[in-house]
């Protein structure tokens, strides 16, 4: 009893163990399919997102192009109001040509025939060609002597400057020779004052102060020379006052030899020009 109930057990445990491993087979299929689906799902995520961004640049590619259709449509309509209005136009300038034909015309029926005194010093009658002629020939006549006495008041301005130019670097050059002379007139005055002698050099350098200083020393002289002079015409004054003085009276000899011999003292009244000085 108890083997075999140990065989249906084996059996029972053998039967588990294929049922087991037929499960765990079918599940790893299953997990492959799963992963397969998932690789799958993946992809047509991925061709959905490309068909997603396909689909949003053909909506813009789409909105541009009804965009371009709105314009071409509004560029469309603008210009068939300007074909109109060119249609308009172009009426009135056949209705202004022909109506300026007429007054060309009529303008040249007037003007066939001028009298002017232009060309000539009196007034005469020129047909209107042959005058457009004349006057473009005198015209263009009188515009080439303007160029040529254009081109040569220019050529004559250019000598000019030119000159103008070479008189500045003369008076340049002139300056700069002036002083250059002068220059070396200095230096040779220099030497030459330096080759002189101590009395001539204060000579030329000095000469104003030399001048001065005689002046002041002769006007000195001739001062002390003045009061010397009244000095002793009054001393002679003084002595032929009492010359006569002692002569008229013979008691008063003796006092005049004594003033005298006082007015002689040099000791106490000192020199001439010790006194002029004092």
């Amino acid at each position: 009893h108890t083997k075999d109930d140990l065989m249906k057990q084996l059996k029972t445990l053998h039967h588990a163990r294929v049922v087991y491993f037929w499960r765990e087979l079918e599940w790893m299929e299953r997990e492959q399919e799963a992963q397969m689906c998932e690789w799958e799902l993946l992809k047509h995520e991925n061709a959905s997102r490309s068909i997603v961004s396909k689909i949003c640049l053909l909506g813009k590619e789409e909105l541009k192009a009804v965009m371009i259709h709105k314009k071409n449509k509004r560029q469309l309509i603008m210009c068939q109001h300007l074909a109109s209005d060119a249609a308009r136009m172009e009426e009135i300038c056949h209705q202004n040509k022909s109506q300026k034909h007429e007054d060309l015309e009529d303008a040249e029926s007037k003007l066939q025939w001028m009298d002017t005194s232009a060309l000539t010093k009196f007034h005469q009658r020129w047909a209107t060609p042959k005058l457009y002629k004349r006057l473009y020939q005198v015209y263009f006549q009188k515009l080439s002597i303007f160029i040529a006495f254009s081109a040569e008041i220019a050529a004559v301005q250019k000598c000019l400057d030119r000159l103008n130019q070479e008189l500045t670097a003369n008076r340049t050059g002139i300056e700069q020779k002036t002083s250059q002379v002068e220059a070396l007139e200095r230096k040779f005055r220099r030497q030459g004052l330096l080759r002189l002698r101590r009395s001539s050099l204060g000579r030329k350098l000095f000469a104003k102060e030399r001048r001065r200083t005689l002046v002041y020393a002769f006007r000195g002289w001739i001062s002390f020379t003045r009061w010397h002079q009244g000095h002793r015409r009054s001393y002679e004054l003084r002595f032929a006052s009492f010359h006569y003085g002692a002569l008229s009276k013979p008691g008063r000899l003796g006092d005049f030899k004594e003033n005298v011999a006082q007015n002689n003292d040099f000791n106490t009244r000192g020199t001439v020009l010790e006194q002029y000085m004092a």
